[in-house]
């Protein structure tokens, strides 16, 4: 050692190597509490930097989005549930309707005789009137609803469509259009057509058969955001 040195001097470089060492752990901790879509941006600008080569695009995609929404509260989903019982109770008394719930969801169950004419996807002369009894229900809240269209397993006998797949979809949009027509605005609605893959019933009986012929109305509990910000991901190395 020099006799000009400082004994100390060590301390410099060791102080620097701490400092290091904490930035590198605090960065370790943001990736690893970032969401995907940041990830993917922060990813792309690195390979940028080191490689010139642009790989990401990022599109603000506009639309007609669905409304922000809160998750309803478990008595929230009861009340809507006690109503939507009430508004249709002869229905349910008749055994055509049933009101059921989970943690996740609040779902509708109507008999495809009640809401359409035998064998084909026109409304049927009540449909209208049970459908008003669910629209006043679901104008109470804001979360989405998606129409279910069930079917047995039976084809369809309608040359128009080219399987129940197809058919349980015009169905679904039907409601769609329906509770649109009363005033539900569209971006709460989704169709969704399930031909015979969801029963309830053996397809063995006609009971069994005309039970799994209906309509689902579902409300689920879980709140969802709105599409915003989409990131695009193209091969790597292409300029």
């Amino acid at each position: 050692m020099y006799d000009n040195e400082h004994p100390n001097r060590w301390l410099i470089s060791y102080a620097d190597f701490i400092t290091l060492l904490f930035a590198f752990f605090v960065v370790m901790y943001a990736i690893s509490s970032i969401n995907q879509q940041k990830y993917y941006a922060l990813n792309s600008s690195l390979n940028a930097a080191f490689s010139n080569k642009s790989q990401v695009l990022t599109k603000n995609l506009v639309g007609n989005k669905p409304p922000m929404e809160e998750r309803l509260s478990e008595a929230e989903m009861v009340a809507i549930a006690d109503a939507m019982a009430r508004q249709l109770s002869p229905f349910i008394m008749d055994g055509k309707v049933r009101v059921i719930q989970n943690k996740q969801e609040l779902r509708v169950d109507i008999h495809e005789s009640l809401l359409f004419e035998s064998g084909n996807t026109k409304l049927s002369y009540d449909a209208i009137a049970i459908l008003g009894k669910v629209a006043q229900v679901l104008s109470t809240q804001n979360n989405r609803v998606v129409i279910e269209a069930h079917t047995d397993n039976v084809p369809v006998n309608d040359p128009q469509y080219a399987s129940n797949w197809s058919f349980s979809a015009a169905t679904a949009s039907k409601i769609v259009e329906a509770l649109n027509e009363t005033g539900i605005a569209a971006n709460r609605l989704n169709a969704s057509g399930s031909a015979a893959s969801h029963p309830i019933e053996e397809n063995t009986s006609p009971l069994g058969r005309a039970r799994n012929r209906r309509i689902s109305i579902v409300i689920p509990i879980l709140s969802f955001q709105p599409p915003g910000s989409y990131t695009e991901i193209s091969p790597n190395g292409l300029d």
